[in-house]
């Protein structure tokens, strides 16, 4: 007897779903395939078992004549492999690690190879499996391997799948819905009543045909935070904030003397307009994250839409959506409060210099900047193993009440003693990850909205995401739906329509996909569009092996100060000038 709840899903999806023991008796009725003096757990083994099946090609159930078996189960599913790779069935579970052999194999005598271990494939070269050949002979068995489904019990009325295309590809075909295709007309259309469209994944059946990435699908590119240039105010001064290309410093409405009230409102509101194509693209029907094509082979999987520019000009003027019309004077306050906010300010206050503590005049000479530089490749030469030791002590989780750059901990005088002998004395000039949340969250309490989040707990959980996405290290990518983790839709007012019915009731499913295909975009935009050209511009961003690539943030202003006389020495005594006739 099949699990009720087992047996609900998978009847679903497969056209017949049995026992292994029930679907071997009508392969092979000739024969019985469970005999009284069978073993017990070869009699549990065809009950609990499950093959499961698609619609067939033909009208009647295959049925085969018993035969001797003259392969072997390995040899069975060999052949098995080899027919389904044939076929091009590669999502077949039975396939995976394996290939057709080919010149690469020209030693092997096998047709198929295996590059990667398929643990599936073992269970089905058991005992059990080879009993039940003996039993069916050769052609059902290799009927059941290339052209079923199988499910191994685990306990608790759950199953593997072990055999067949797997089952999260097949709901994953049936569930979305595509363009141009008419559904079935019913015969008895007059007494039956019409079914209604499925709604799936992230928003309504109508635009459901052009969302091609959840966001699960879309990671953060913060390999874009990493050895940025700085960008200068005059010769003198670095710009810490945001960059001069930002949309936030474009987009700040042009005032004259001649300016009424009205007017600047006027323009103010038409900025703001402006800049919610670029926070919710999606909504305008314009390039986005959530119906780009992914590109696997690159580094960055989606184009960068810092300018879009050219394509709003391309597209014209257009009709603010409904689902935006809130937001308009949300974004105003961001634009005036951006305004309002010197970035350099709250970074001195949160994030002092590092240059400014202390006599380091010395450290600034060419000399001392070299000595910096190879002072942990010195170390590790005279003590390979306290160094090495050193840094698997390295404290993984990084405290947000330390302030000092350093991130060793030493324990005991001995290794406080290596560590100011091996220690990379660059690093004390780096900001420590404490210091750079508080900048951040200083900056996002100042300059965007409180009602964008709703509720303190919704700003709770931004916070608490900007604290991840600072300190991971080099190559740690979190993706937009594990920052989407803990917010509430309900909480967000500015999501509601805007119209009083909307607001008196409670939203239907369509409704609330759509808020939260909203709120997907503007979380995108504010980690992808404000978060990384805000620690861009401020910080010159880089990892060391020598920390177990923990990533360091150094100030972009102490970071030109301390390169520019090492700069100095290699532009004037290391490299040598060409003329232009060289």
């Amino acid at each position: 007897m099949l699990p009720e709840t087992t047996y609900n899903l998978l009847s679903r999806t497969y056209h017949a779903v049995d026992t292994l023991g029930d679907y071997a008796d009508r392969l092979v009725p000739e024969i019985f395939v469970e005999l009284p003096d069978d073993p017990p757990e070869f009699v549990t083994f065809l009950n609990n078992w499950i093959i499961a099946r698609g619609k067939p090609t033909t009208d009647s159930e295959p049925a085969f004549n018993y035969y001797e078996p003259s392969l072997n189960q390995v040899e069975l599913i060999r052949r098995a492999q080899f027919k389904l790779l044939q076929t091009r069935d590669r999502a077949n579970i039975l396939c995976l690690g394996n290939r057709i052999a080919d010149e690469r194999d020209s030693n092997s005598i096998q047709r198929v190879v295996s590059f990667a271990v398929n643990t599936n494939v073992e269970k089905l070269k058991d005992r059990l499996w080879r009993l039940l050949l003996e039993r069916i002979g050769e052609g059902p068995m290799f009927h059941i391997l290339t052209t079923c489904s199988i499910f191994e019990p685990v306990g608790n009325d759950c199953h593997v799948q072990l055999c067949g295309t797997p089952l999260t590809d097949i709901l994953h075909h049936n569930i979305y819905v595509h363009k141009g295709v008419k559904r079935d007309q019913k015969s008895d259309a007059d007494d039956a009543r019409p079914e209604k469209r499925r709604r799936v994944g992230l928003g309504s059946v109508a635009s459901q045909s052009k969302l091609i990435n959840t966001p699960a699908d879309i990671p953060f590119a913060r390999n874009r935070i990493f050895y940025s240039r700085a960008q200068l105010v005059n010769p003198n001064k670095v710009r810490l904030g945001l960059p001069s290309s930002h949309v936030l410093n474009k987009a700040q409405p042009d005032r004259t003397a001649q300016d009424t009230p009205d007017s600047i409102q006027k323009k103010l509101e038409a900025v703001a307009r402006h800049l919610s194509k670029y926070i919710f693209p999606h909504q305008y029907d314009l390039k986005n994250v959530f119906t780009s094509a992914k590109d696997k082979k690159s580094l960055n999987p989606f184009p960068v839409f810092d300018d879009r520019e050219d394509e709003i000009l391309f597209k014209g003027q257009c009709k603010t959506p409904k689902r935006l019309k809130p937001t308009i004077p949300l974004l105003e306050r961001l634009l005036k409060l951006h305004g309002r906010t010197t970035y350099r300010k709250l970074c001195n206050s949160t994030c002092p210099s590092k240059l400014k503590q202390g006599s380091t005049s010395d450290i600034l000479e060419p000399n001392g900047i070299l000595d910096l530089l190879t002072e942990v490749q010195v170390a590790q030469e005279r003590h390979p193993q306290s160094i090495n030791q050193l840094f698997l002590t390295q404290a993984v989780d990084i405290s947000f009440e330390v302030s000092h750059g350093s991130m060793f901990v030493p324990h005991g005088a001995s290794q406080a003693k290596r560590q100011a002998q091996a220690k990379p004395r660059f690093a004390d000039f780096a900001c420590s990850h404490a210091e750079v949340y508080r900048f951040v969250a200083s900056v996002i309490l100042t300059v965007i909205p409180r009602d964008f989040w709703g509720s303190k707990k919704n700003l709770k959980a931004i916070l608490s995401h900007v604290v991840v996405f600072i300190s991971c290290r080099r190559f740690e990518t979190p993706n937009l739906h594990s920052f989407l983790q803990g917010l509430s839709i309900a909480d967000c007012d500015w999501l509601i329509p805007d119209s009083p019915k909307a607001q008196a009731q409670r939203p239907s499913v369509s409704d609330h996909l759509k808020r939260k295909e909203v709120l997907n975009e503007f979380i995108y935009w504010f980690f992808e569009g404000f978060i990384t050209p805000l620690l861009k511009t401020t910080f010159y961003i880089t990892d060391s092996g020598a920390f177990r690539n923990q990533v360091l943030y150094f100030r972009q202003d102490d970071w030109t100060t301390l390169c520019a006389p090492l700069f100095d020495r290699l532009s004037e005594g290391t490299f040598t000038k060409l003329g232009y006739s060289k």
